[in-house]
């Protein structure tokens, strides 16, 4: 199965300096098309598809699952000892970036500003956009739950759109009371 990442169907989920194994799939009519890996320290699967069951753009373990598994493994494995993998063999550590030599003996070579990958720090406005709604009709649910029998029953709530909410510059700034009191909602 390493050969699936060395050289066959999944190449784009190849990890630097790490031993990585696993398996695409893709089933008729391009419906569903997935990729489950693992390295010595992790195991992940991604999958795509439509729950309506209608087909994908012709999309292959191959292409955008091992793109997305690529990408979850190499922030997962950041700052991390990498561990063998049974069969395999352990990993080949990336040599650093070798320093230019100055011609002053005394002086030291300028360190390059250290850029370490990964998630960005603040979520994007769709993302808070989403989680506001999700937080909004978790509340609803929970005022419909909590409502006694003798009441008449509420008209379940139509989704929200992303323009209808209040939505702050940065969404790790606002407070706990912010992210709750929002623009009134239109039904």
């Amino acid at each position: 199965m390493s050969h699936v990442v060395s050289e066959g169907t999944a190449r784009r989920a190849a990890l630097d300096g790490i031993p990585t194994a696993g398996k695409t799939g893709t089933t008729n009519s391009y419906r569903d098309a997935w990729f489950v890996g693992y390295t010595g320290n992790f195991t992940c699967a991604v999958w795509f598809g439509n729950d309506d069951y209608s087909p994908t753009n012709r999309m292959t373990g191959g292409s955008l699952p091992a793109q997305t598994w690529h990408e979850i493994m190499t922030v997962a494995h950041q700052g991390i000892e990498i561990k063998e993998l049974p069969g395999v063999g352990a990993g080949v550590k990336v040599p650093q970036p070798a320093q230019p030599q100055t011609v002053a003996a005394g002086a030291a070579a300028p360190k390059a500003p250290e850029i370490k990958p990964g998630p960005p720090p603040v979520l994007t406005k769709r993302g808070a956009d989403i989680l506001v709604q999700v937080e909004k009709m978790l509340d609803e649910a929970a005022k419909t739950a909590t409502k006694t029998s003798s009441e008449e029953p509420s008209k379940p709530a139509r989704p929200v759109s992303s323009s209808a909410l209040a939505f702050p510059d940065s969404f790790a700034a606002a407070s706990p009371t912010e992210a709750t009191s929002s623009s009134p909602r239109k039904n």
